[in-house]
């Protein structure tokens, strides 16, 4: 009888969400909107191939980049729209409010699971997750930094590219947990020898379980998940995301940060480690092809001026203390911050406004032991955005480095930041 209500309970969250975010986005802000002369007329409103929403058009659609982007999920949509519905602004906005109001599911049920994994390895129960996962969705769906995202047309490949990667990441987190198998090294640590015996054994640990990890990689076990129906759809929506938005790349590096930090399991050397490593590792190789082919599309003398490799640094450093800044205190948030690499280097920002996130990253590394899931939160936020911090140069830093859209995945690892304070104080 618990489990039904409990499953009762999730399924009215879930509508509930969903119709939430749809009925008051639709109804306050978007439904007269039309096309915005920002990046909309380049990719929609003047764009032939979604005017003309004929079979030769679409294939061009994969068959060749657009305007310095190769995403022919997030055109192929856009195509759709324009050919089923009809070319009409409001039907494009009400599609970038019904994925973003699946992402909020999506996130909901991610949170369940961390929320509650994290729960059980802390308490021994999921008591207070199902009310915390909920609180936690709240603040995905409706931090002001969302709205960009959600109100600009062609946003939408941020929208889909986040839908797809949460697919994939739901997929990844819903496998089933392994016995732990536990070395003969690890067996063989007294807890009352010597401190110099303990390292040594502890050494001897770490490089049994690097051998055993590679030799699992080709045993029965790596086999078979090969054709696990999970990790091949798990897999085959990373890649789709991958076509509708290339910065999705990073997902599988900021989930195993964000799993290392939070989650003591997810060191564990058993079946289920297997299959995370695996399933990581598979995906970060098939995302680096697409992050070299973007490059390509956006050479570096697109921009006015190129900083150089030592002045990225800083320029990185600014964006992720502008970054936090706005989602600590989201005031005077704009379409368009104009805060270029030039800009930024002729007012003396560079100077100076990188030592925010310099000491946020030190003072969060001194405090890792004691408060592992502060830690793991930020870090995973900010190697989230690592393809928009500026290290490498892109096409949309002719108009600024700084856009509130690029922190839309990355506001589910605050999520459960909240979540796991909701739990902890609650």
């Amino acid at each position: 009888m618990m489990k039904l209500n409990r499953r009762l309970w999730i399924g009215c969250g879930l509508i509930f969400l969903l119709g939430l975010s749809i009925y008051f986005a639709n109804n306050i802000f978007l439904s007269e909107y039309q096309f915005l002369d920002f990046d909309d007329d380049r990719h929609i409103s003047s764009q032939v191939l979604i005017q003309h929403p004929n079979r030769s058009n679409l294939a061009r659609i994969w068959l060749e980049p657009l305007n310095g982007l190769y995403i022919p999920v997030t055109y192929s949509v856009w195509w759709s729209i324009s050919r089923f519905l009809g070319f009409y602004p409001v039907f494009f906005h009400r599609v970038n409010v019904l994925v973003h109001g699946l992402n909020g599911l999506l996130v909901f049920l991610l949170l369940l699971h961390y929320l509650g994994r994290w729960q059980r390895e802390k308490r021994g129960t999921e008591e207070g997750v199902l009310g915390c996962a909920f609180v936690s969705t709240f603040l995905f769906l409706w931090h002001p930094v969302q709205v960009e995202a959600v109100a600009w047309i062609s946003e939408f490949r941020g929208l889909l590219g986040t839908f797809l990667g949460l697919i994939a990441i739901l997929s990844y987190s819903q496998q089933k947990s392994g016995t732990v198998e536990t070395s003969p090294v690890q067996k063989s640590v007294s807890p009352g020898g010597a401190s110099r015996r303990q390292e040594k054994l502890q050494a001897a640990r770490r490089q049994s379980e690097r051998g055993r990890f590679w030799r699992e990689w080709g045993s029965g076990l790596a086999k078979r998940e090969w054709t696990n129906l999970g990790f091949i759809g798990g897999t085959c929506a990373f890649i789709l995301a991958l076509l509708a938005k290339p910065a999705v790349a990073i997902i599988p590096f900021a989930i195993w940060v964000f799993e290392s930090f939070c989650f003591r399991s997810h060191s564990q050397i058993d079946s289920n480690g297997i299959r995370r490593r695996m399933w990581l590792g598979t995906w970060t190789v098939l995302a680096v092809p697409f992050l070299f082919f973007t490059k390509s599309l956006q050479p570096d003398s697109s921009l006015a001026w190129v900083p150089p490799l030592g002045a990225r640094f800083f320029i990185a450093g600014d964006t992720l203390s502008f970054y936090l800044t706005k989602l600590l205190l989201p005031f005077h948030l704009v379409p368009d911050y104009g805060r270029t690499p030039g800009m930024v280097e002729q007012r003396g920002f560079i100077y100076w406004t990188w030592i925010l996130a310099l000491g946020v990253w030190i003072g969060i590394w001194r405090i890792r032991k004691n408060h592992p899931i502060l830690c793991g939160v930020i870090l995973s936020w900010g190697l989230s955005l690592i393809p928009v911090l500026g290290w490498v140069c892109f096409d949309y830093q002719r108009i600024s480095t700084v856009a509130d859209r690029y922190l839309y995945f990355s506001v589910f690892f605050w999520a459960f930041g909240l979540g796991a304070f909701c739990l902890e104080n609650g």
